[in-house]
């Protein structure tokens, strides 16, 4: 079983790459976020297993694709039991992630905080040779160029019918098990963006944060703050 996980920082592009890798011929592209390894579904993760091992077969697929940002907290874990497992990992401007993430959750510390470890744990696991590291902004710019350089990566031929994925639209994270009752708004969001037609966000962070919050976002990504730390080990700015 050849497996490729996409983790890293929530909200750092990781849902429309799998939406688009997930559209090539030899994958099979689970459609919802499993946490199969997180450790409250630990015994679970078998059954998973077994299924998408047998779906996979029966489709005739070489690799099995998920996607599930927080399994950035197990890669070790994975690595030692599934030896080949290969890691896509996401990141993204860091105020641009934590206006994001503060729109779902409307706590600006946990935000920042979510950025912070999530985005160090990613920096742990770069440059090892079953990781590659996404950045956000370089697929929104060009991203037959992107998509090319991860099919390489994964040793697969590049299908331009890929970054047509949105003439097929599919059901995401819509029937997750784990979300309570009825898909919540988040959940329709995302179903909606990996639908759509790849778009560059004109909305800047600060009029997606109330602007109480914006010397604090300031401070964090200063440049004796650990948010410019971690942006610069991460690549940024892009040139």
């Amino acid at each position: 079983m050849n497996l490729l996980l996409i983790c890293g920082c929530g909200h750092t592009g990781s849902s429309i790459l799998a939406r688009i890798i997930g559209d090539h011929s030899d994958i099979y592209f689970i459609n919802r976020e499993t946490g199969m390894f997180l450790a409250n579904r630990h015994y679970l993760e078998d059954e998973y297993l077994s299924e998408f091992g047998e779906n996979a077969m029966r489709e005739n697929r070489k690799i099995i694709l998920e996607k599930t940002p927080r399994h950035i907290w197990h890669v070790d874990y994975i690595r030692r039991k599934y030896p080949g497992t290969k890691f896509i990992l996401t990141t993204r401007e860091g105020k641009d992630t934590v206006a994001s993430l503060y729109e779902r959750t409307k706590d600006i510390d946990f935000s920042l905080t979510r950025y912070q470890d999530d985005s160090i744990l990613t920096l742990r696991q770069v440059f090892l040779g079953d990781t590659y590291l996404q950045h956000y902004e370089k697929l929104i710019e060009n991203p037959q160029c992107s998509i090319k350089n991860v099919c390489e990566w994964v040793g697969l031929n590049f299908e331009q019918q890929m970054l047509n994925f949105h003439l097929k639209p599919i059901e995401w994270n819509l029937n997750n098990p784990y979300s309570s009752g009825q898909p919540n708004d988040h959940d329709q969001l995302r179903n909606k963006q990996v639908n759509s037609p790849l778009q560059k966000n004109t909305t800047s962070w600060q009029e997606r944060v109330p602007k109480k919050y914006h010397a604090q976002i300031e401070d964090f990504f200063s440049k004796d703050g650990i948010g410019f730390k971690i942006m610069k080990d991460l690549g940024y700015p892009l040139v």
